[in-house]
């Protein structure tokens, strides 16, 4: 049975991770996720006459999603969602599709029934064995990879190990005195 020393130990390491969970929720690529519609892609780079798979989710069951691709507008049509309000579709990237950056546009109604659109970004690259001639254009940079919120995951490890350091001395202290 705990003591109240113990419940007072472990009721403040609960109010430490409750005071930095936020911020770790309220930052990052993924803070809007689940509030709507999201895409993502089998992969981010794909080759010219390459398969890119379009999934999406938080849609209306049923929604038609006008998907769109953009640098070079190229309209695929629409895909419906299914019961659950997901969406899957594949593009074939044309041969000669341009190289570098270019983005997916859904749009369809939410689970609210609201007109919204979401946009996810691909690279193309060229043909395997294929030389590219690609201009960088001057002060360009690359595009940032890794996890957006690894400084606020950083400082939530921060507190759980202080909270346990804290504990194991306290633990330590209280066998020696009783």
């Amino acid at each position: 049975m705990a003591t109240n020393g113990v419940k007072r130990a472990l009721l403040v390491l609960v109010a430490m991770m409750a005071l930095a969970a936020p911020a770790l929720v309220a930052s990052g690529a993924n803070a809007q996720y689940g509030t709507g519609p999201t895409v993502w892609f089998d992969r981010i780079s794909v080759p010219q006459g390459g398969v890119l798979n379009i999934n999406s989710s938080g849609w209306q069951p049923g929604a038609s999603i006008k998907i769109m691709i953009f640098s070079d507008p190229v309209d695929l049509g629409a895909s419906l969602a299914d019961s659950l309000g997901n969406m899957s579709t594949s593009w074939t990237v044309p041969a000669d599709f341009p190289l570098g950056a270019h983005s997916v546009q859904l749009t369809g109604l939410d689970l609210a029934g609201s007109l919204v659109t979401v946009t996810g970004t691909f690279d193309v690259t060229p043909l395997a064995g294929a030389i590219a001639n690609v201009n960088v254009p001057a002060g360009s940079t690359l595009p940032v990879t890794g996890s957006s919120n690894t400084e606020q995951l950083a400082m939530l490890a921060g507190v759980l190990v202080l909270g346990g350091a804290g504990l194991t001395v306290w633990s330590r202290r209280r066998q020696q005195i009783g």
